[in-house]
């Protein structure tokens, strides 16, 4: 009985030392995002997004927390672990929805859905789980006017 205590505790400490970790890590590149897009921030960085996947890449895909950024150029995402990256240029996007499922993926909330054009011409989509969902959908789309009209002139 007593291995199963000891057991315990080293699961709860290596558990502890792996949130202490993702926290250091969340926060570190939240600042770095900041840094980044200093002076040109939209909306961002918020640290709470879940990535829930991109089209193209097809179901098989696994969710992931990160930091999400809208700037001037585009809406930038950065995935926790693994450490990825997208990048989607503001005159790219095609359209802003909010489904509830994406890939087969759902959390029965209302997600953020970025459909654009890759820099192949085809057509992709991103989604994510936002707080705030209204405001991410309200910039982007403000952002997105914003370049086409600037395109027009």
């Amino acid at each position: 009985m007593s291995w199963l205590i000891v057991l315990l505790i080293v699961q709860g400490v290596v558990l502890v030392g792996f949130m202490v970790i993702l926290r250091r890590r969340r926060q570190r590149m939240a600042n770095e995002l900041q840094r980044e897009f200093e002076g040109q921030l939209l909306l961002g960085a918020t640290q709470r997004a879940n990535f829930f996947g991109q089209k193209s890449l097809g179901r098989a895909q696994v969710r992931g927390n990160g930091s999400l950024v809208l700037d001037e150029d585009g809406l930038h995402f950065r995935m926790l672990l693994p450490d990825r990256r997208w990048d989607v240029p503001i005159r790219t996007i095609l359209n802003v929805s909010t489904p509830r499922s994406f890939l087969g993926k759902s959390k029965l909330i209302k997600l953020l859905r970025i459909d654009y054009l890759r820099e192949d011409g085809q057509a992709d989509a991103l989604a994510f789980a936002v707080p705030d969902l209204d405001r991410w959908v309200q910039a982007i789309q403000a952002a997105v006017f914003r370049v086409r009209e600037g395109d027009r002139e």
